[in-house]
């Protein structure tokens, strides 16, 4: 038997206090109920704390959700934009590539060209074509 919870009201705002730390309302428990003081009060704090957690995670999810679905569109430009520029780079790589092979060919056909004393104007064309292959 305790002062603190002989009414519905008294006993909810004694709970109240146990919430948030006061266990004075649990020093006033007779001695003969320990088991059922301590059994109460660790359910209690138990339940409550796992209450009180769900509803910050509530709290935390919904604000994160509105938020989400505000930059939702400025998400979506960005990952197109990362799209197209791997796009882009995936396109130059291959057309570098591909070109390089093509100056290859060309610059050693320019370095025979230069060795004819540049009778076809492309002198100096194999060290062109050196750099684009080392490129």
């Amino acid at each position: 038997y305790s002062s603190n919870f002989v009414t519905v009201p008294k006993s909810f705002l004694s709970c109240f206090y146990l919430f948030f730390g006061q266990n004075s309302a649990m020093t006033t428990v007779d001695g003969n109920a320990a088991v059922l003081k301590v059994t109460f009060y660790v359910l209690f704090i138990i339940c409550f704390y796992f209450f009180s957690v769900q509803m910050f995670n509530a709290i935390i999810n919904y604000a994160y959700n509105r938020v989400s679905e505000e930059m939702e569109p400025q998400l979506e430009a960005e990952r197109r934009s990362r799209k197209k520029d791997a796009f882009q780079v995936w396109c130059h790589r291959r057309a570098g590539n591909d070109s390089h092979a093509g100056e290859g060919a060309r610059g050693s056909q320019a370095g025979e060209n230069s060795k004819n004393g540049g009778k076809d104007g492309h002198s100096g064309g194999a060290a062109a074509g050196a750099r684009a292959v080392q490129a």
